[in-house]
């Protein structure tokens, strides 16, 4: 929903046209708009998602160089990150796909249709 307002906002007349139907009346959840504010919104999660993992791993470096061998078990940050790490490639695995799918008009009546 937040990627997607972004991606409207790039067009204030979209934005006002989408208040005026009643479109963030769901908020957070809402519903597609169109396949190139879809795209856009699906980009700019990936590029989101692409900086927090880079972030997060040059971080993971820094824990691995502060703490050395030492066990998972013996320094829980490093657990937690690597939790946070999964959780950010998940996502951004997800978004891929969305991406993909919302670049290509047939894969994107497809899924809006589903």
């Amino acid at each position: 929903s937040c990627f997607r307002m972004l991606a409207a906002a790039d067009d204030p007349e979209l934005l006002q046209k989408l208040e005026r139907r009643g479109w963030m009346e769901t908020w957070p959840e809402t519903s597609p708009i169109d396949q190139r504010t879809e795209a856009a919104a699906a980009e700019l999660a990936v590029d989101s998602l692409q900086q927090a993992l880079e972030k997060l791993s040059s971080s993971n470096a820094e824990l691995k160089q502060r703490f050395g061998g030492d066990t998972v078990a013996a320094r829980p940050a490093v657990r937690v990150r690597e939790a946070e790490t999964m959780v950010v490639v998940s996502l951004l695995k997800s978004m891929r796909e969305l991406a993909l799918l919302s670049s290509h008009e047939y894969l994107f009546e497809a899924l809006r249709d589903s």
